[in-house]
């Protein structure tokens, strides 16, 4: 990449154009940077940038133009420019009129963004190390704990009932959603290098939200489960088979899986104009949307309907289950039964409080206006809390796991003797 030349800024300032470079003299191979400081005129592999006109009130100046030959596609670098930038990737403010670049370079009648800086805790640049190390440990316990659950409810066949089945299909879940997240943003951590592709953006977005859609309806199916053996216990049997837990636990992943293809089609559709930052550590629905410079309008609608009836739903239908459950057992006559139809289901009930209760705190309750990293920070309550925390609350509130996992122990022990 070559440099621009020293006298670009000066001729930027002194002139109140963007550019005065001579056409053909330099050619540049770099990342796009969004501009709206004047008029966008492409015509083969030239672009024309027209200063904007001066205030109808007073004599408008001749308008002039300054051309840059760049090959089709290629953009211009920021560095020694000369002229206060407005943030990494965007023009700097060269106008008397003092106008904010903030659109973007079009390329045709569409911009092409090639990848997105995920900001992330950049701005706490004394803190990386640390994060890094905080959120390594956080990785490495959560996917341990999980795989481990995971492992009891396949290896052991006194776990082969719905309720493991379904805590067999969140632990996986929560594997695939700490996978999704953590591996970047340690990388980013670690090495600075916050780009990501804008394909792969999109990717991690959608596998996020399937996963979160996924675990609302599966919480809601165990929740179900939970009712049916404490409410209907004589028609447990018949009512929630083996099979009828693998199909509730299939329709949860489904239904991820599908709503949101349609909803992610929809968002590839738009024109996305920058800047390509975003201010967050991963790729959520709304920062991204952010970037569009399209009417999103109907998206941001379908997103609410699909949350409504995906997370919303599935979190009353929870809620309900459970004012059943308890309505139940205090009409129990004996502390001993009572203590035991609770056990039963306390375990699930802790993890749904912190499950939904983290998405509520994050998404629903009002945000001061103004302040940034509003969604970031508390964004980690539920990217971090309910991996980290629910294999300790199943292994610690639960004789048949935790029996489960001395067989295992035991198991490998002997193996080993006999080897």
């Amino acid at each position: 990449m070559e440099d621009i030349p020293p006298y670009l800024g000066t001729s930027c300032l002194s002139k109140g154009w963007f550019l005065d470079l001579p056409p053909g003299k330099r050619t540049f191979n770099y990342i796009p940077i969004p501009a709206l400081c004047g008029t966008l005129v492409h015509a083969s592999s030239r672009l024309t940038i027209i200063p904007p006109q001066a205030p109808p009130q007073e004599p408008a100046p001749p308008r002039q133009a300054a051309a840059i030959a760049l090959p089709f596609g290629s953009l211009l670098p920021e560095r020694q420019l000369g002229c206060p930038l407005h943030s990494r990737y965007r023009l700097p403010r060269c106008f008397p009129t003092g106008v904010d670049c903030q659109s973007s370079l079009m390329l045709g009648n569409k911009t092409r963004i090639t990848e997105i800086i995920l900001l992330g805790f950049g701005d706490l640049a004394d803190f990386q190390i640390l994060f890094f190390l905080t959120f390594l440990v956080i990785y490495i316990v959560a996917i341990t704990g999980n795989i481990l659950i995971l492992v009891l409810v396949i290896f052991d066949r006194h776990l082969h009932t719905p309720m493991y089945i379904f805590l067999g299909n969140i632990s996986f879940l929560e594997v695939c959603y700490t996978s999704n997240i953590f591996p970047r943003m340690l990388l980013n951590l670690l090495t600075g290098k916050r780009a990501i592709s804008f394909s792969g953006c999109f990717t991690q977005w959608y596998l996020c939200a399937v996963l979160i859609v996924s675990e609302s309806c599966l919480f809601c199916a165990m929740s179900y489960d939970r009712y049916l053996a404490v409410c209907k216990p004589l028609h447990y049997a018949v009512m929630m088979k083996t099979q009828n837990c693998v199909q509730l636990a299939a329709a949860s992943w489904i239904s991820g899986f599908t709503i949101f293809l349609v909803l992610l089609i929809l968002m590839l559709q738009l024109n996305y104009c920058g800047p390509n930052e975003i201010d967050h550590y991963f790729c959520d629905f709304m920062p991204i949307l952010n970037l569009s410079c399209s009417d999103t309008k109907m998206i941001k609608q379908l997103n609410y309907v699909v949350a409504a009836a995906f997370v919303l739903s599935p979190f009353l239908l929870t809620l309900t289950s459970y004012v059943y459950i308890i309505a139940a057992i205090l009409k129990i006559s004996s502390i001993t039964g009572r203590q035991k139809a609770f056990s039963t289901c306390s375990s699930h009930l802790i993890v749904v409080c912190i499950f939904y209760g983290s998405i509520i705190a994050v998404y629903m309750l009002p945000k001061a206006e103004g302040k940034r990293n509003t969604t970031k920070f508390p964004s980690l309550l539920y990217i971090v809390l309910p991996p980290l925390v629910n294999p300790f609350i199943y292994s610690l509130r639960n004789k048949e796991v935790k029996e489960a996992l001395r067989n295992i122990i035991g198991r490998i022990l002997h193996y080993k003797l006999i080897s």
